[in-house]
């Protein structure tokens, strides 16, 4: 088993949980942009490699569409993250305090 540090949040991301891998290594070198894509510098991400990273970061699966290509999950504080896993896009709802209802999108 290997623990992972995630960026801005406590506590550790895993590659097996029990008998099931949740994450595997395909490549440890960056991708870049500009250069052909191959198996291991993907355009997307797998379905399978969002939940893992969910299921890691407690988070609740609540919606996937396929034909829009999103999957989305809600945190403890009823936040909504949606991951658009072909283009690597992630959005966040909540409420803001003053603000009210926000959405912030993200894509390297």
């Amino acid at each position: 088993v290997t623990f992972y540090s995630v960026a801005g949040k406590d506590g550790w991301v895993f590659d097996i949980r029990g008998d099931r891998r949740m994450m595997k290594l395909i490549s440890s070198s960056a991708c870049v942009k500009g250069e052909p894509v191959n198996d291991s510098c993907s355009d997307s991400w797998s379905i399978d490699f969002i939940r893992g990273l969910a299921l890691a970061l407690n988070l609740e699966e609540i919606k996937y569409n396929q034909t829009s290509r999103v999957i989305s999950f809600e945190t403890e504080n009823n936040e909504r993250i949606n991951v658009y896993y072909t283009t690597r896009t992630v959005g966040t709802a909540l409420k803001h305090p003053s603000q009210g209802a926000t959405q912030l999108f993200r894509r390297n």
